[in-house]
């Protein structure tokens, strides 16, 4: 007899732990009993949505109908638009693809093939200091330093750095005529000697040494100077005389914020048909 109320307590103890381990139940006490009698828990999966459980915390029981639409959870639901919760609705590419976009600062054209609107291409960052708005259609001038990446301002329309940066300016060679633009002989008893001046709005950086008697002077001459992305190159070329020396071409480099955010840029520069000055530009290490 003994034996068999053992059993029984085992029976019921094993049951009880199989419960809590399994179901969730929990241990209460009945009336004055000292018999403990196990009762139901809610817990998520077990298809009946109660207790604090929500569609958003536990969607196997609770579903999706009750979820209200929450901008930022990556799907456009209803409710929500381009306009609205641009993170989640993306804007529509039109048949006649003239709706470029702005994402994350660049822009993103429409893909027009001869079958129509086909979707949206890689996107192209913005370049020469403009920005890309979140509802913009194009790269604008920045309107204020908000516009700009963290760190730049806004500067007569180009974002840039507000300290300026160091730039190291190559001089390399250029091409002249033997006469002026009148026709006569920049020097009487022979060739030119040419040298270039580079200049920062109408600041003098530095020259070249001038190089006697030739129309292909070859200087390979570098200066370093702080450049803003206000500021406008300038390059002028002279003929270096005893008395004084003659202008012999100059040209100004208006887009210096472009060649500032493409981290340099270089080519000849054709002055006129009978000129071109071979330099280039890059940020200093």
């Amino acid at each position: 007899m003994k034996v068999l109320k053992v059993l029984q307590v085992l029976w019921i103890a094993i049951g009880f732990a199989v419960c809590v381990l399994a179901m969730g139940c929990q241990s209460s006490s009945g009336g004055g009993g000292s018999g403990g009698v196990a009762t139901y828990s809610p817990y998520c999966g077990d298809g009946s949505c109660n207790g604090s459980e929500s569609s958003y915390d536990c969607a196997q029981d609770c579903g999706q109908a009750s979820r209200a639409a929450k901008c930022g959870n990556g799907t456009c639901e209803a409710g929500e638009s381009a306009a609205s919760c641009p993170s989640d609705c993306k804007q529509a590419c039109t048949d006649a693809c003239s709706s470029d976009k702005c994402e994350d600062g660049q822009l993103v054209r429409c893909i027009k093939m001869a079958t129509g609107c086909t979707g949206w291409g890689t996107p192209e960052a913005c370049t020469g200091g403009k920005v890309c708005s979140q509802f913009a259609s194009a790269c604008t001038p920045c309107a204020t330093s908000a516009d700009c990446p963290t760190g730049e301002v806004c500067d007569a329309g180009s974002c840039g750095n507000p300290n300026g940066k160091k730039y190291v300016f190559s001089v390399d060679y250029a091409v002249v005529p033997v006469t002026d633009s009148a026709g006569t002989n920049w020097d009487p008893a022979g060739l030119p000697d040419p040298y270039v001046c580079l200049y920062l709005d109408e600041t003098k950086v530095g020259c070249t040494a001038a190089k006697p008697d030739t129309l292909n002077p070859v200087w390979f001459a570098s200066f370093e100077a702080t450049v803003y992305t206000s500021q406008t190159i300038g390059f002028s070329i002279y003929d270096e005389d005893l008395a004084s020396d003659d202008p012999m071409q100059g040209a100004n480099y208006s887009n210096t914020a472009g060649i500032l955010h493409a981290g340099g840029d270089s080519g000849p520069w054709d002055f006129a048909p009978e000129y071109s000055l071979t330099w280039s530009v890059k940020p200093k290490n």
